[in-house]
């Protein structure tokens, strides 16, 4: 683990390989806490109990939600692309499961750390056609923390997949419940829920009913039609602290999932790369008292 800084925040960071080897979410980028102003805490692991879930941990992302590259048509024993973790390999005529943990050769990725920030950089191993190179960059800077991740196509087909980050996240060890809110920047259209409800003047802001909800929640909605960017923040009603995600690119999909201890916004990226060409995108986290 390391840490970088800014004068409010402290960032404490995996470092590729040492916790998280497993090969659900990137490797690179994990944020394990974020501290503000030496007094609020805002990050927690997807569960508490050893061995149970998938391994997350406060800021982590994961590309191909649902399958890696060319898994369908890769051979049983052979292996396949998985962008953030590195070849992995098929092991039966079953569908890609994204909590299963595959046999994992992973990529190299050299690393640059400075005291407010770091550099992932991850070198292709070309499989199938397919090659790429992903440059990650994390920034502390005031109260914000940014994500800019820049994808290079260097192999022969285009890439088709998608990322988005899980984010695993309590505000000072307060209970999930309902003393927070999810406030996003458009009307949010979702069923009927037991454990959630809409407020707000416009139907924007997601509340829960419930303190601790055991069975855990989830839903998913669109964003309207023509949005080409997106910002959601999460909000500690009593004390006001608050986190907040501002994206730089058009989501297809958003989702929140959450159980007892745990809220995770999620906002997706499609991605799409011809060869030759790159793509980038941005998630700026700000920290507020």
């Amino acid at each position: 683990m390391f840490e970088i800084k800014s004068d409010r925040l402290t960032v404490l960071l995996h470092d590729v390989g040492e916790i998280y080897t497993r090969s659900r979410f990137d490797w690179t980028g994990i944020a394990s806490q974020v501290t503000l102003d030496a007094l609020h805490t805002f990050c927690v692991p997807e569960s508490f109990t050893p061995g149970e879930g998938s391994g997350g941990d406060g800021l982590c992302s994961e590309f191909g939600r649902h399958h890696g590259l060319a898994y369908p048509e890769t051979p049983v024993g052979e292996r396949f692309s998985r962008p953030g973790i590195g070849l992995l390999r098929k092991e039966s005529r079953a569908g890609f499961n994204a909590f299963h943990d595959y046999d994992t050769i992973p990529f190299p990725v050299e690393v640059e750390k400075r005291p407010d920030r770091v550099r992932y950089m991850t070198e292709p191993m070309p499989l199938g056609g397919f090659a790429f190179r992903t440059v990650k960059d994390v920034i502390a800077e005031g109260n914000t923390l940014t994500y800019t991740v820049t994808m290079t196509n260097v192999g022969e087909k285009w890439i088709y997949t998608e990322e988005y980050a899980h984010n695993f996240l309590r505000i000072d060890e307060h209970p999930i419940g309902e003393e927070y809110e999810l406030e996003v920047d458009y009307p949010i259209r979702m069923e009927e829920n037991p454990n959630l409800y809409l407020a707000g003047p416009n139907e924007n802001i997601l509340r829960l009913r419930a303190r601790n909800p055991e069975s855990g929640f989830y839903f998913d909605t669109l964003t309207p039609e023509g949005a080409n960017s997106h910002k959601w923040t999460l909000r500690h009603i009593p004390s006001g602290v608050s986190v907040a995600e501002e994206n730089d690119f058009r989501p297809y999909y958003v989702a929140v999932w959450g159980i007892e201890h745990v809220i995770s916004p999620e906002i997706l990226v499609p991605i799409r790369i011809l060869p030759g060409q790159s793509q980038a995108w941005r998630r700026k986290y700000t920290f507020e008292d």
